[in-house]
């Protein structure tokens, strides 16, 4: 369901897509009109170790499916470059020696290349200005600096408390608002020099020590 922010959101139109098993991700791009799901296929057993997990493409102005592309060894919350010609997608973040991420032709879907960086590929933001991807893996405490010129890890932010979840960015770019394992809250990093600044905790929701999900607070 698309909804109008500006007006109170409230519900313009609704686009239909195929039966979706647990979505992981969402990104779209202004300057392609499409816009992109991550999702997992088919679950193997109960380490939950993927065969064949997903990306399903959709053109916006015909408001239709119009490619799938099966991702291994795994998806999760990926990003689009500002200029809709590159996509970042994390792969694997249920195994510990699974370290990459996918360089896939936003257009297309098709794999360009494989970046390594830390294990557990989990989260993925590219920065306002397009120049910068932040990669953040379940099994390291550094957010990823990668150049969306070269594709390569040029720099890392932190060390934050704990091992990195989803992020956010602020809008003008220059911090990053971090979910790390066991705390119930964010951490606050300045992308400028690498140093991680706040530890910020959610007033009247403290730690409850779950056995899973490691961080209740998930999506900043």
């Amino acid at each position: 369901i698309i909804y109008d922010i500006d007006a109170g959101f409230v519900p313009v139109a609704t686009i239909r897509v195929p039966y979706l098993r647990n979505t992981r991700g969402i990104a779209a791009s202004v300057e392609t009109g499409l816009l992109y799901l991550s999702y997992w296929g088919d679950r193997l057993g109960p380490d939950r170790r993927s065969s064949g997990d997903k990306l399903l493409a959709i053109d916006l102005a015909r408001s239709l499916p119009i490619w799938t592309r099966e991702i291994r060894p795994g998806i999760d919350s990926f990003a689009v470059t500002s200029d809709g010609t590159k996509i970042y997608m994390p792969a694997g973040e249920h195994g510990e020696h699974w370290r990459d991420w996918i360089v896939l032709d936003a257009r297309t879907g098709e794999e360009q290349k494989r970046i390594e960086f830390a294990s557990g590929p989990h989260n993925t933001v590219v920065s306002p200005d397009g120049s910068r991807a932040y990669l953040a893996a379940i099994g390291h405490d550094h957010l990823g600096v990668l150049d969306t010129r070269t594709d390569t890890v040029i720099a890392q932010v932190g060390p934050f408390g704990e091992r990195l979840r989803p992020l956010a960015l602020t809008g003008d770019g220059r911090f990053a608002l971090v979910n790390v394992n066991f705390l119930s809250g964010f951490e606050v990093a300045d992308l400028v020099t690498g140093k991680v600044l706040h530890r910020v905790r959610a007033e009247g929701w403290p730690w409850v020590d779950p056995k899973l999900p490691q961080t209740q607070s998930h999506g900043v």
